[in-house]
């Protein structure tokens, strides 16, 4: 799909056609898992996907600020290792 080092994504986890999650499996088909922000206004079981990932990616729960959507971007990116 594309190669990038220090990649990042910011991904709704329900898009129309291909979820978050299936999106970030084959961003990273050709190399590292990139740091991974997904959002979501779901709770429960439509982000039980999430918990393959583990802790390689973060969640920021809908409704959120703009203050907050930068902490956690921030936050993302700063994380210091991708999964090789």
């Amino acid at each position: 799909m594309f190669e990038a080092e220090g990649t990042s994504i910011v991904s709704d986890v329900i898009m129309p056609g291909l979820c978050g999650p299936d999106f970030v499996v084959q961003a990273a088909e050709n190399g590292p898992l990139p740091r991974v922000l997904f959002v979501s206004g779901y709770t429960g079981n439509t982000l039980w996907s999430l918990r393959a990932f583990g802790d390689e990616v973060d969640l920021l729960q809908k409704p959120f600020t703009a203050s907050a959507l930068v902490a956690r971007v921030r936050r993302t990116l700063d994380r210091s290792s991708l999964r090789k």
